[in-house]
């Protein structure tokens, strides 16, 4: 673990700016900590280690990323990200990481199931009034495995925030793949509820993060016009055997089976799936 001690050290060794302009900036749950810090807010986050995104090209011995590799979510020009970001002073020494938007963005699209922390960390910096989801949507933009139109993406992340409970862990932990699934489909809000009754039967929010991205993975080779359909059958599906299995099966069985058969077939095996008919072997 880390603390204000031993992130103003590394600061001294590693100097932030030099004449020669911005080294490197603070982001991830450094940057959340010292939002809290220049806010005054009541919570305090344990800053478990560094983050930090460099900008000249050197290595340090902390979690690092560049501009044009953001942790594998998306990439900006180092002019972007010098124009996203924010400073304070703690005990005469001055800071500088991102600004909220910008950890919003990078905190949701991660490869990665997103973690606990992660949702408490958007939930923080959103309660400390330093979240515009409109720019959040314009970093959306630069992610590809989000569609280039970011609505759905934005609305599905305010209600998560809005609604902010430790039901919505499931949702979020899978963000990226719930984006995917509320984007193809033709009633979001109501898909997005429907996905929300079935996360109780995943407990774990990293299950439920996996079982999200196996159905995805299967509805993306379905016509649109079934999808909604298909996602809830899978959705039935999932909670009667383990992550573990259920990813297996969609991914060994259903998948590879599918994309074999002739177009009857495949509408036979998609009416059994949407009548609950269907079980994967």
């Amino acid at each position: 673990m880390e603390d204000l001690t031993s992130l103003a050290e590394f600061t001294r060794k590693h100097p932030q700016m030099e004449n020669s302009g911005m080294k490197y900036l603070f982001l991830g749950g450094t940057a959340v900590r010292l939002h809290q810090e220049k806010e005054n807010s009541a919570n305090r986050r344990q800053i478990s280690d560094f983050d930090i995104m460099a900008l000249d090209g050197e290595k340090y011995p902390v979690h690092s990323c560049t501009p044009n590799n953001i942790f594998s979510c998306f990439s900006v020009s180092q002019e972007e990200a010098l124009a996203n970001y924010d400073s304070t002073v703690i005990d005469g020494t001055k800071y500088y990481f991102m600004n909220g938007d910008f950890i919003v963005a990078s905190k949701t699209c991660a490869m990665d199931p997103l973690r606990e922390k992660d949702y408490y960390d958007v939930i923080e910096l959103n309660r400390l009034g330093v979240v515009d989801l409109k720019n959040v949507g314009e970093f959306y933009k630069k992610v590809k495995r989000f569609p280039q139109d970011t609505t759905v993406a934005i609305e599905t992340l305010e209600k998560l925030i809005s609604m902010n409970s430790k039901g919505n862990l499931q949702l979020f932990s899978a963000f990226p793949n719930l984006v995917s699934l509320l984007s193809s489909s033709d009633d979001p809000s109501q898909l997005l509820s429907d996905i929300s009754n079935h996360s109780s039967s995943h407990h774990i929010p990293y299950e439920f993060a996996q079982v999200l991205g196996s159905i995805c993975a299967f509805v993306r080779e379905v016509p649109l016009s079934q999808r909604d359909a298909v996602a809830n059958g899978l959705l039935d599906l999932s909670a009667e055997q383990s992550y573990q299995l259920f990813d297996e099966r969609i991914h060994k069985g259903l998948i590879p089976a599918y994309k074999g058969m002739k177009p009857g077939e495949r509408k036979r095996i998609i009416q059994k799936i949407v009548d609950g008919d269907f079980r994967c072997s």
